[in-house]
């Protein structure tokens, strides 16, 4: 994903009724390379949000039409992944709470800043896209021998290795791991 420079950095749907609102939008998510796609309403926001594949959704949650916590709860419904950032003049605690209940990954209040959405999206789109924590490997392997961390098993092969063999090859060291020696 790369930004500001032209090239695609992914496909985008805005649901958004107000055309000053979508404009801004729209031309800043251009000027970082994504393409944008926008719906005016709810129910053309749906169609597109089930027909198209989009790499997330920013959507406004007072829409004509369908309003967008209604929209969200559809797309949750038919099983959609797809990251959503809600926006929305409605900003209490409350109004979050059920924005994100609904199914919304994100939910900015307006006014928003540009730079702020932008890290918004650009950190779903990390996390969409495993650039969050990746799940840590448990097992660590040496030729055939196995030490899975979490059972804290070994494993030459297939025959299990038991804490009382005459050798010991794996030694735990305080504060760092693991050192394989057969001293």
């Amino acid at each position: 994903m790369q930004h500001g420079n032209g090239a695609a950095a992914g496909r985008i749907l805005l649901v958004e009724d107000d055309p000053q609102i979508a404009d801004y939008i729209m031309s800043g998510l251009a000027e970082e390379g994504f393409t944008v796609d926008r719906a005016e309403n709810g129910r053309d926001g749906l169609f597109l949000a089930t027909d198209s594949e989009f790499d997330l959704v920013v959507l406004d949650r007072m829409l004509p039409g369908m309003d967008g916590l209604a929209l969200l709860k559809a797309m949750r419904a038919s099983e959609m992944a797809t990251p959503v950032i809600m926006l929305s003049a409605l900003a209490s605690t409350d109004d979050r709470i059920a924005g994100l209940t609904a199914g919304a990954d994100d939910y900015l209040g307006k006014p928003f800043s540009f730079a702020e959405l932008l890290a918004r999206i650009q950190a779903l789109l990390r996390r969409a896209a495993g650039g969050g924590r990746q799940a840590q490997e448990t097992t660590l392997r040496c030729a055939d021998l196995e030490l899975d961390r979490l059972t804290r098993q070994v494993r030459c092969g297939t025959r299990k290795i038991d804490d009382g063999e005459e050798q010991a090859l794996f030694h735990t060291v305080h504060g760092a791991g693991y050192r394989l020696a057969s001293d």
